[in-house]
């Protein structure tokens, strides 16, 4: 990075927007001897044209007034050069390479502007030592190259973070911090450390959240990123390990992997009880069909942030209405139901039948949601203007106490040829956190009381 560099800086059109700009100008680029070019209120075009041609992007994606996501593009999820920070966590389809420009939700959902300019300053001591961006990895084909390049750069840098990846339910959270700082000391590997990481309570969903089919596959597709990178996935081997939808996921994305013959982590089991470490036998997870492993990737295209289009809904379904070409199975696959991405899957575990659970993966009830446990609500019994209220379970009458969360996740809705592709014009989709306990007896008799 010189002085010469040609860098682009995406501000948000507010106070705290410009205080960043001006914190910026006083610190890192006098520090660094940077020419910044500023541009609050930047298009779509600007943003592409600069990610392809500029040797350094940063992109405000701050989810406050005067955002920027109407100018949002999909390079800086793919490019290494392009930083992106947020005072607030991000949307779920829209993120930086590098990562942690933004807060982690829902560890945290705000961040300073001090505490930005920390990151960027760490960024660009990095980047400093780094050659200026080529010619050969500008413009258009230019960045297919610098796309790739980065991609893997950015799976080497995981790979490094996290060698072991940990499965587990997460009420036993405790048990596995334990086990991280056994695996870390040297413990299992003849005295050669290891890095390990795992999925914390809420970091993707939490385990009493009510999702809709898309959100659970959505959120399945996130799990592959982080399993992928993994050289061994350790089964923390409860009796209820295999009651846990998401726990399920963590082992279907390797049998996925395994049916694409990309990389995929050794599988080792772990009982806690004996503390004993085993691999696991060569038929612990079933083989994928051809049929399967095509649902499975529907599943992930339609739903991937990195990869997902959810401004194609509305078209799909016309589409599925025309005389002819509303006769290709494709414009009438599930991924583009109403059911698909609105009616919400509510867990209830009273209603199954008192039979154990097989000790395996059923693929075509998971690729399918078939789970029992799994009770389809419609979304009208989710329009309350309370944030706390009941349902009545509809197959065994259970009653729940419905939660909803005080910050919702967002989805990045871009703009398509020139026009928003979001209800109402918005660019930004607010999506509703509903987490679900069922409702005891003390409070039933509340309940109950206050309606005598």
């Amino acid at each position: 990075m010189t002085t010469q560099s040609k860098i682009s800086f995406f501000t948000v059109g507010n106070p705290e927007g410009r205080r960043l700009k001006e914190m910026f100008l006083e610190t890192i680029s006098r520090e660094f001897d940077l020419n910044v070019q500023f541009v609050e209120g930047g298009t779509q075009l600007e943003v592409h044209k600069s990610c392809i041609s500029d040797d350094l992007v940063i992109f405000d994606a701050s989810i406050e007034d005067g955002h920027n996501y109407a100018a949002a593009t999909a390079q800086p999820m793919t490019m290494d050069h392009v930083l992106v920070v947020s005072r607030t966590y991000l949307p779920l389809n829209f993120y930086g390479l590098r990562g942690s420009g933004a807060p982690e939700f829902p560890h945290r959902t705000t961040q300073s502007n001090e505490e930005i300019i920390e990151w960027l300053h760490a960024q660009l001591s990095d980047l400093i030592n780094c050659p200026p961006r080529p010619d050969s990895r500008k413009g258009v084909f230019g960045s297919f190259r610098s796309i790739r390049e980065s991609l893997n750069k950015q799976d080497a840098k995981r790979k490094t973070r996290g060698q072991i990846f940990l499965s587990y339910r997460s009420r036993y959270l405790p048990g596995i911090e334990k086990l991280r700082s056994q695996i870390e000391k040297g413990d299992f590997h003849g005295g050669q450390r290891r890095t390990v990481f795992f999925l914390t309570p809420g970091e993707l969903v939490y385990e009493d959240e009510i999702l809709t089919e898309q959100r659970h596959w959505q959120l399945a597709s996130m799990i592959d990123w982080k399993i992928g990178s993994a050289e061994e996935l350790w089964v923390y081997e409860t009796e209820d390990y295999f009651d846990s939808w998401w726990t399920l996921a963590e082992l279907a994305t390797v049998a996925y992997r395994r049916s694409c013959g990309t990389s995929t982590p050794k599988i080792r089991l772990y009982d806690p009880n004996h503390e004993i470490l085993r691999d696991s036998s060569s038929d612990f997870l079933p083989v994928m069909s051809s049929v399967q492993k095509r649902r499975m990737a529907r599943w992930y295209a339609n739903t991937d942030p990195g990869t997902m289009g959810p401004e194609a809904l509305t078209p799909m379904r016309f589409y599925s209405q025309l005389p002819l070409i509303g006769r290709l199975s494709y414009f009438n696959d599930h991924v583009w139901s109403e059911e698909f991405w609105s009616t919400l899957l509510m867990p209830c575990e009273h209603h199954k039948e008192p039979t154990p659970r097989p000790r395996t993966l059923n693929l075509d009830n998971f690729l399918w949601l078939s789970d029992p446990g799994l009770v389809r609500i419609p979304p009208s019994e989710f329009d309350s203007a309370s944030h706390c209220w009941e349902i009545t379970c509809p197959i065994c009458g259970t009653p729940y106490n419905i939660t909803l969360d005080p910050y919702p996740r967002y989805l990045w809705m871009p703009v398509r040829v020139g026009r928003p592709t979001g209800p109402d014009g918005t660019s930004l989709i607010e999506l509703p956190i509903y987490r679900s306990r069922k409702t005891t007896t003390t409070e039933r008799n509340v309940v109950n009381r206050a309606r005598v």
